[in-house]
């Protein structure tokens, strides 16, 4: 079993919530609205809104979706790029 500080996860989670709430707001500059973003993906439009704000989870399948459509790719930094 692994076991990780609470503070590492939760710095690890904010982190992913902070880049996709960037790409997302991205997308919206270059047209791609969040109802749009909500519609092709059926996932709820508060449920967005929560994961943007770090007010509520996000399931790895919505995770997996989201990152897929903003063109984002989660993988474990490499040790020599630093923590």
């Amino acid at each position: 079993m692994l076991y990780v500080a609470h503070s590492t996860w939760y710095n690890l989670i904010m982190a992913i919530i902070n880049r996709l709430s960037e790409a997302i707001e991205q997308a919206r500059v270059n047209g791609v609205s969040r109802y749009k973003i909500c519609k092709d993906l059926d996932i709820n439009q508060g449920t967005l809104h929560r994961i943007m704000h770090g007010t509520g989870g996000c399931s790895i399948r919505n995770l997996e979706k989201l990152c897929d459509y903003l063109s984002l790719e989660l993988k474990p930094k490499d040790k020599k790029e630093g923590k």
